[in-house]
């Protein structure tokens, strides 16, 4: 028995017919849309012939086959006939679907018997039953017909083989800016370089011409930014996650203050907290709660028994950021949360 070693792939994804793939020493396994690949995945973001797992008995590599939706490692698009290394743990994404590189495992080969031959079994001549012609009625008898013969075409259905595809010369990785060097402009990341991902939605005959997929990116780049905003909304609504120029927004909303010169992380603590600050609004608790988010450092409240209708706020920031900037803050920020028959004094020290 001779022993063999082959690597297993877990995959993970919509509408999978199988958990787990090998990928054996002797044949590499294909991986596209069509069914004449080792792993038929059917889904719009898949190509015909996407990518393809070598395994040596030592190393798995992936190599994509110039798909037009890609191939990553994990955030990394991979360049198109380009083998590159798996390690046990590492996971490859094609479209919606994930392939786990999960174990090496061996395995012994049995050696296949030697088909016995199977004996010839002639069958003996039968005795002829009809009665023989004499020669006149040989001679008189007309010409059978020849049979036409016609030419058919074998039923077999042929592999469904892809012509090869020429591929451009591979693109430079995208920077992590869109800038500019020497004038040229930089690729914006995450956007391809050699195919536009728009060509998804194209019927099959558009993807055979690589001027199309490249001509359709200069519409993908303009439009790339509008995308990124509509798919990660969420994000941009979450009050830890949300830019700052939402932040000032949000505050809007129910006439909070979110300053835009205080740091970043205090505008997201003020944002996670604009319920509580509408609520109370007009309480002492409201206001000292928005001072100490502004200023980092929480505020005394006083009421003089003697003053009627004044209070007192005295704010322990240091007496060296007693600045016009910080008293103007301040003030705006009492005067949202004062009640309007009140007076107030603001001490800074």
């Amino acid at each position: 028995m001779t022993t063999h070693r082959r690597a297993i792939l877990r995959i993970y994804g919509p509408d999978i017919q199988q958990d787990t793939v090998e990928v054996s020493q002797t044949a590499p396994l294909t991986v596209g849309r069509l069914d004449n690949n080792d792993l038929p995945l059917k889904h719009t973001k898949i190509s015909r012939n996407h990518a393809r797992f070598i395994f040596d008995g030592e190393t798995l590599t992936v190599e994509d086959l110039g798909s037009s939706n890609g191939t990553l490692k994990g955030d990394t698009r991979l360049e198109p006939n380009q083998p590159i290394p798996l390690a046990i743990g590492e996971s490859v994404t094609m479209g919606p679907f994930s392939l786990f590189f999960d174990r090496i495992e061996e395995y012994e080969e049995k050696p296949k018997a030697a088909a016995k031959p199977e004996k010839e079994t002639t069958a003996p001549p039968q005795p002829s039953t009809k009665k023989p012609k004499s020669q006149k009625e040989t001679k008189d008898a007309p010409e059978p017909p020849k049979a036409a013969v016609q030419k058919t075409e074998s039923t077999t259905e042929r592999p469904d083989v892809s012509p090869p595809i020429i591929q451009p010369p591979a693109s430079p990785p995208p920077s992590a800016t869109n800038g500019k060097s020497n004038g040229v402009p930089k690729p914006l990341e995450g956007v391809p370089t050699d195919a536009s991902t728009w060509m998804q939605y194209l019927p099959e005959i558009y993807s055979e011409s690589d001027f199309f997929k490249r001509f359709l990116l200069i519409f993908e780049a303009g439009f790339a930014p509008y995308e990124w905003i509509v798919d990660n909304i969420d994000l941009y609504l979450d009050a830890k996650m949300a830019p700052p120029e939402w932040l000032q927004w949000f505050g809007k909303w129910v006439d909070i203050l979110v300053p835009d010169n205080i740091p970043e992380e205090r505008q997201h603590a003020i944002v996670q907290e604009l319920g509580m600050l509408f609520k109370a609004r007009g309480t002492r608790k409201a206001l000292a709660r928005h001072l100490e988010l502004v200023f980092g450092k929480p505020p005394e409240i006083s009421e003089p028994p003697e003053q009627f209708s004044t209070f007192i706020v005295r704010l322990p920031i240091g007496r060296d950021q007693d600045t016009a900037q910080n008293r103007a803050l301040a003030t705006q920020i009492i005067e949202s949360h004062r009640p309007v028959h009140t007076r107030y004094q603001l001490i800074i020290d």
